[in-house]
């Protein structure tokens, strides 16, 4: 052939491959190459179609299977056919030798044929007789073992799961969980289902992360936090292959939480778990009233929970991130968790089965209702409305209309938001104020009762503590005044260098004519007072937790380092300040705790604020004692 023919005949091949390789399925996308035509094809147009097809491989058969973005494929290595020897009849031979030839031929026509078998039996089948159905990975066809811990320590684990952390956070129904793990354990090996044991395995997780403690040495051994997290992301594969549903979203939202805390400035794996989780939700139609009609009053209440949970971990996400939330508040129409007054109506006319108390803590009420007397407040929705005002943080300091705001509609915008913060507080009970948190921390004997009085919520300083750290996040982000953003922080520090240096002379005292002629501190951003305050409490209470797991300290190293630094600012612009005295113990405390966790992750962020105090602190000592260097 010509090479023009010859060209022509290859871009008629490429042309037909890439018709053969097209995805067959939306969710599993297969591509059948078939090995007869890829041969035939020049070497650089078989370069094009391999690279096309992402198959690093000069030598193309079979089918490749791209399952959730993992290529499951191996290339099948060509078997060399053996070489045949040819039948070469002599040119001149005897009459006895011609007339074995034709036996000799059969004979080795057979021996052909066997061979041919046995190559053929050895061989892959073809391709194109395969089924173009998806199929799940080979590495998950071959993880069907899917142990776990014993029974009673499993149901132990989630007792303590339920009681406590789940309480506040009502991810799990708890008739559902239990009965999900005692149908685990009564079904043979074949029947357990992947998304089962992953519910089961986030759980653990949970337990052993949040769960205070109360779990005893020989079952806390007995559940590995870094196992459970690599059985149930073992198995997403297969769970996220099937339809959605309620336990595929409660797997993804427990893997958010789970990797929320687990390593230090890493939002990737909550980006993708909890933006996941929220996806699915939506397609369920968990945002909208409409999609709940025909649902059973049970059903319904668990879906607007495991809702309002994505909601949670959404607007977390953005305060880590910075990035729009997946979830907008303009795009859901369903009503809030109920509070006191309408859980009464709703246990009076609801289903005698659904749990309308999940959410709620029994705590002492305020002096309004007696001496003695308790009351119920739904913690649940207290965090829901804070997640809401963290969007609205998120709109007026960083999103991109918020770029193109004059500064008197950005300032309008934050006092409103200030004043929401404050009006949430003030909704709070006493008992679950800070100074009621501590007093309650100082009359404990040092066991495992960290709680206020109630043994449903063991972890409520712990939550109350997680809470007051979104506060102080969104108050330093609405002032600009962060571990993050740290540019008013640099020009107070230029001052105080200027002032400690003077006219550069060595005096012992400030005098009125060297005070004239310092100049003025940088002038503090809009709410810096009400920041300063908040970043004290939730210092405070921080310090009072006695049990702080990596994931209670990872979660809230970021506003815990941020009030330091505000605390050291503040302490050095008042110094003659009321609370001088406390807050020099509370930053003495906060930058011990800080210098032990920076020697065991060496974290830059750490090491630069921890830096920035020990100035203001070295400015502060020398002005205090009236000496200018």
């Amino acid at each position: 052939r010509s090479s023009g023919e010859r060209k022509r005949v290859d871009l008629a091949l490429v042309f037909a491959l890439l018709q053969v390789a097209r995805p067959r399925s939306a969710h599993r996308a297969h591509y059948v190459l078939v090995d007869e035509v890829f041969d035939n094809l020049d070497k650089a147009v078989q370069a094009a179609v391999v690279r096309w097809c992402g198959v690093m491989s000069h030598t193309v058969v079979g089918w490749i299977v791209l399952y959730s973005s993992d290529c499951t494929h191996k290339a099948i290595s060509r078997q060399k056919k053996k070489k045949r020897s040819k039948l070469l009849a002599p040119a001149h031979g005897s009459q006895e030798q011609q007339q074995q030839q034709p036996h000799h031929q059969q004979q080795h026509a057979a021996q052909v044929d066997e061979e041919s078998r046995d190559e053929q039996g050895s061989k892959p089948p073809n391709p194109s007789k395969r089924p173009l159905s998806p199929t799940p990975s080979i590495a998950s066809q071959s993880r069907r073992r899917m142990p776990l811990p014993p029974q009673d320590v499993v149901r132990h684990v989630i007792d303590v799961y339920l009681s406590s952390f789940n309480a506040i956070l009502p991810l799990f129904h708890p008739p559902s969980l239990y009965r999900t793990v005692d149908v685990w354990y009564r079904q043979p090996a074949d029947a357990k289902q992947p998304s089962c044991w992953a519910a089961i395995n986030v759980a653990l997780a949970l337990a052993q992360c949040h769960g205070c403690g109360r779990l005893s040495p020989a079952v806390a051994q007995a559940v590995d936090v870094a196992e459970c997290l690599q059985n149930a992301q073992s198995v997403l594969t297969d769970v996220l292959a099937g339809d959605p549903d309620l336990q595929t979203v409660q797997i993804l939202l427990g893997l958010g939480m789970l990797f929320m805390g687990a390593k230090l400035g890493d939002a990737r794996p909550p980006i993708i778990f909890v933006s996941t989780a929220v996806r699915l939700a939506q397609a369920m139609g968990m945002h909208r009233r409409d999609s709940y009609e025909g649902l059973t009053p049970n059903e319904a209440v668990q879906r607007r929970r495991v809702f309002w949970i994505a909601y949670i971990l959404d607007r977390d996400v953005v305060a880590r991130t910075r990035q729009a939330p997946i979830q907008h508040d303009a795009d859901l129409d369903l009503d809030l968790p109920p509070n006191e007054d309408e859980l009464t109506v709703k246990a009076g006319l609801g289903d005698a089965d659904v749990d309308f108390n999940a959410g709620f803590v029994h705590v002492a009420g305020n002096d309004t209702c007696g001496e003695g007397a308790m009351t119920r407040f739904n913690l649940f929705r207290a965090r829901i409305e804070l997640a809401q005002i963290q969007e609205r943080v998120y709109d007026c300091a960083f999103s991109v209309r918020a770029r193109y705001m004059d500064a008197g509609e950005s300032a309008r915008l934050a006092q409103g938001i200030k004043l929401s913060i404050r009006q949430w507080k003030a909704r709070l009970p006493a008992a679950l104020g800070v100074d009621a948190l501590l007093s309650q921390a100082d009359n404990e004997s040092g066991d495992d009762k960290n709680n206020t009085g109630s043994s449903s919520a063991p972890n409520l300083p712990t939550v109350m503590c997680y809470m007051h750290s979104l506060i102080t996040e969104c108050l330093g982000q609405l002032c600009r005044v962060n571990s993050m953003e740290v540019q008013w922080i640099e020009k107070v520090l230029s001052y105080a260098r200027g002032t400690s240096l003077g006219d550069g002379e060595m005096t012992t005292m400030i005098t009125p004519s060297f005070a004239s002629s310092v100049p003025s501190p940088p002038a503090p951003p809009q709410g810096w007072s009400g920041l300063v305050s908040e970043c004290r409490d939730f210092m405070r209470l921080f310090q009072s937790i006695r049990k702080k797991t990596p994931e209670f300290v990872n979660v809230q190293l970021c506003p815990f380092t941020s009030a330091l630094i505000c605390l050291s600012v503040n302490s050095f612009l008042s110094f003659e300040g009321d609370n001088r005295l406390a807050d020099e113990r509370l930053m003495a405390e906060s930058a011990v705790i800080l210098g032990r966790y920076n020697e065991q992750t060496q974290c830059a962020a750490i090491a630069k604020v921890l830096e920035m105090h020990t100035e203001l602190d070295w400015h502060l000592m020398f002005l205090t004692a009236g000496l200018v260097v």
